[in-house]
């Protein structure tokens, strides 16, 4: 699978600006896109956990007896994945 890079420009309001700088100048970072990439790939962890908590409840209530039209599931997934995405 080939790795394509995509160029990303970006404006920060000066508060954000010498706050991620303070990051990388403090050497926890070794550049401003290295700060936003680690940032990018939390995100997205964070979205992942939450989705397999989502998964695991979901078992556990079939489990349990418990179940949903999965029309209605798969259509509040969708809803939580724009949500996501708008963000």
């Amino acid at each position: 699978m080939e790795n394509k890079h995509y160029e990303l420009s970006l404006h920060l309001p000066r508060e954000l600006f010498h706050h991620a700088m303070t990051k990388v100048n403090n050497g926890a970072y070794t550049d401003m896109e290295d700060y936003i990439r680690d940032l990018m790939r939390r995100d997205l962890h964070s979205w992942i956990v939450t989705l397999n908590k989502k998964i695991e409840e979901g078992l556990k209530e079939k489990e349990s007896g418990q179940f949903h039209d999965g029309k209605a599931v798969f259509k509040e997934l969708q809803a939580y994945s724009k949500a996501w995405k708008s963000k």
